[in-house]
């Protein structure tokens, strides 16, 4: 599976790399060479999709640009600017970058789940390091917004025995939980 080429599919890194990416974009971008221009375009939060926020493809609400996708009322990450941009990954892995805090984050776990996003345990640790320790707001999905991830919850979870491993980087502190 990982020789085959599919485009916004199959993308494989390890987790300090992916950290390592999203670190320098919500830093400027200049190690990886990206203009202002790109930066611009990646900073600005997303315009609401003209016939609404359901995603035919995937059936789910969603909002991207450029690619990425970007915050929203069921699926909130990064600062409460919504200038973070980022990728889900198979399972509930996830990555994003968060030009206000200057924050890359990554998350990928030992066992994939069921989840598209806001896997239990990868929120955990956003919700810790985003809403503890920078003092921005919660990573959970707004309850008033009405919108919530509509496909499998709870039931068909990924059962682990070993702890999950996420990476973050940031100008002031740089962590690694698990193994």
């Amino acid at each position: 599976m990982q020789a085959a080429e599919i485009p916004a599919a199959n993308g494989v890194g390890q987790v300090r790399s992916i950290v390592k990416l999203y670190g320098e974009v919500a830093t400027g971008g200049a190690a990886l060479g990206l203009t202002d221009a790109t930066m611009d375009a990646l900073r600005v939060a997303a315009p609401p999709p003209t016939n609404g926020l359901f995603d035919e493809v995937l059936r789910v609400e969603t909002r991207f640009s450029l690619g990425y996708i970007k915050p929203f009322p069921a699926f909130r990450f990064g600062s409460e600017s919504d200038r973070a941009s980022g990728t889900m990954g198979l399972g509930g892995s996830f990555a994003f970058a968060d030009p206000n805090t200057g924050t890359g984050f990554a998350y990928a776990m030992n066992r994939t789940g069921f989840r598209l996003w806001d896997e239990p345990r990868e929120v955990a640790l956003r919700e810790a390091l985003f809403a503890r320790v920078l003092g921005e707001r919660p990573q959970r999905p707004d309850p008033a917004s009405g919108l919530f991830w509509p496909l499998i919850r709870g039931a068909l979870e990924s059962r682990s025995g070993s702890p999950p491993r996420a990476i973050w980087s940031s100008p002031t502190a740089s962590s690694t939980a698990g193994p």
